[in-house]
């Protein structure tokens, strides 16, 4: 008996073992070097790339929000009655939030060509 990492979750698990006791992926002995069928690798990876583009998307949206945010709070509340501190730190939240979107647009453009 030797043991091998579960192609899902990567903790170990014996070979001999048809059903991850971690994740419950399902293994299907002496399909593979490490017991899982091409179909569920597939899917398994297939699974984990709409997982980071879907966490790249809201990284985006997380940038965009606090870009809105900042720009809403400088309109509205303006300058009356606050300080200059926090002035820049509304101004600051808006760049910051645009430099974030874009960052993160430009990796998810990158993530979606590879």
């Amino acid at each position: 008996m030797s043991i091998i990492k579960c192609p899902s979750c990567k903790e170990r698990i014996s070979d001999k073992a048809k059903i991850c006791s971690h994740c419950q992926f399902s293994l299907v002995k002496g399909t593979g070097a490490d017991g899982a069928t091409q179909e569920q690798i597939a899917s398994k990876a297939k699974l984990a790339r709409m997982k980071k583009r879907y966490s790249l998307q809201m990284q985006a949206m997380s940038g965009l929000i606090l870009f809105l945010a900042g720009i809403v709070i400088w309109y509205f509340v303006g300058e009356k009655g606050l300080t200059k501190t926090s002035h820049f730190m509304q101004l600051g939240a808006a760049a910051l939030g645009a430099i974030w979107y874009l960052i993160t647009r430009f990796r998810l453009l990158l993530f979606k060509k590879s």
